[in-house]
């Protein structure tokens, strides 16, 4: 079996879960566990809890951690938990023809989710959603008391972080007010960007993916 793994690469606040959850209607797999929703994100944030705690210690490893403008990439070649992470995957999506990964710390680990994936014979396709950096910096004000100049710092070196690494990759950049405004557009651009049959499943979950697409996620 060929599996198709989805990485959404993206700064937080960017409409990561937005995107995200409209995968999940799709039938794009998600795991097991998900992050359970909160004040911040109520209607879920659709990150893999299992993987969100191994993203946590590898950051942790690095001395480092998601709202570090001094990280360092360098620091990945010496962290130590390579065989958890690949066991998770596997464990999580062995049975799966396509999966999607999402956690906004993607875009500061991506060579190590390169490098497991890679392994596991997992093919890599990447969505960047991302969003007007005076937005997200508002929104990571208002939830988390992060000055405006550090969130718009933090936005410009998650996304150039994500656009680099996904360079060599079948990729598509979707811009999170589209996706909110013209979802059915934006799913057929993800499904000829990625060469995957995802308006079928569109036009059978329309009226649930409008309901669900709302700003504020």
């Amino acid at each position: 079996m060929t599996q198709t793994c989805i990485l959404v690469l993206g700064m937080h606040r960017s409409g990561t879960s937005a995107l995200t959850g409209v995968l999940n209607l799709l039938d794009v797999y998600l795991g097991t566990t998900l992050m359970k929703a909160n004040f911040a994100n109520e209607k879920g944030y659709f990150e893999n809890d299992k993987l969100f705690k191994v993203n946590e210690a590898l950051l942790s490893q690095c001395d480092s951690s998601w709202d570090d403008v001094f990280y360092n990439e360098e620091k990945l070649q010496h962290v130590e938990e390579m065989d958890t992470l690949k066991a998770i995957i596997k464990q999580e999506f062995e049975f799966s023809n396509i999966f999607a990964i999402k956690d906004p710390r993607l875009a500061l680990l991506f060579p190590i989710y390169k490098k497991v994936l890679e392994e596991l014979n997992v093919s890599i396709r990447i969505i960047l959603p991302y969003r007007n950096p005076v937005e997200v910096a508002s929104s990571l004000n208002k939830r988390d008391g992060i000055s405006m100049e550090k969130g718009m710092l933090l936005w410009a070196f998650y996304f150039l972080l994500a656009e680099k690494y996904s360079r060599e990759y079948d990729r598509v950049f979707i811009d999170f007010n589209a996706l909110i405004q013209y979802p059915q557009k934006s799913i057929a651009t993800i499904s000829q960007r990625l060469n995957l049959d995802l308006s079928t499943k569109y036009a059978q979950n329309r009226e649930k993916i409008e309901e669900f697409l709302e700003p504020n996620l």
